[in-house]
């Protein structure tokens, strides 16, 4: 089992850097490269745009501006939001409340579900495993943003039974099941993987 272990972790880090390697080089590949949300700015002075691009270390050579990337990624300083100008981390530490929220209510909908059919499975004839079979491979292989669709059409749209986007109800005191409630249809969806 260790050995099983270490194997897999000494895939991990290859398998990191090569994707890490990927996002840099994407950056760097897409029309106006890491400068794009400022130059396509008709108010951007030519300029400025040059000490931001120096100041970003811009005009350094490809591996040196990896080698500090991967420096400030592996460091958490993953530097200032283009949208909000306020640091990225900040920005993550705010969402990552409804993430983790959204993560254990999907979780427990999961196991409730996975446990009880898993039972069943085990303890019926061939055919009903089948079935099950089936309809779980079925479940696992709907693309989760096209399911995120079909619920958010159904379930808040035509039947109106779930709220269609927000964390609560806009204007409503706090309340634990507004939240639930508001946490159902993602839930459900994330549940499916």
């Amino acid at each position: 089992m260790r050995t099983f272990l270490a194997r897999r972790l000494l895939v991990v880090v290859p398998t990191l850097l090569a994707v890490s390697i990927a996002i840099f080089l994407l950056l760097h590949a897409a029309p106006g490269g890491p400068m794009a949300v400022y130059a396509n700015n008709p108010n951007v002075d030519p300029a400025d745009l040059k000490r931001l691009e120096q100041s970003l270390g811009l005009h350094d050579p490809y591996p040196v501006q990896y080698a500090k990337w991967l420096g400030a990624m592996a460091t958490g300083n993953w530097g200032i939001s283009y949208k909000y100008a306020r640091p990225v981390a900040a920005i993550l530490g705010e969402r990552m409340l409804a993430t983790v929220q959204l993560v254990l209510m999907s979780l427990l909908i999961a196991a409730c579900v996975a446990v009880p059919v898993g039972v069943l499975a085990a303890t019926t004839r061939p055919a009903v495993q089948r079935a099950i079979g089936a309809v779980t491979m079925l479940a696992v292989s709907v693309p989760t943003f096209w399911l995120g669709i079909l619920v958010l059409l159904l379930f808040s749209v035509k039947v109106r039974w779930l709220p269609s986007g927000g964390m609560a109800t806009i204007g409503a005191d706090w309340a634990l099941t507004d939240r639930l409630w508001h946490l159902v249809g993602p839930a459900l969806v994330l549940a499916t993987l």
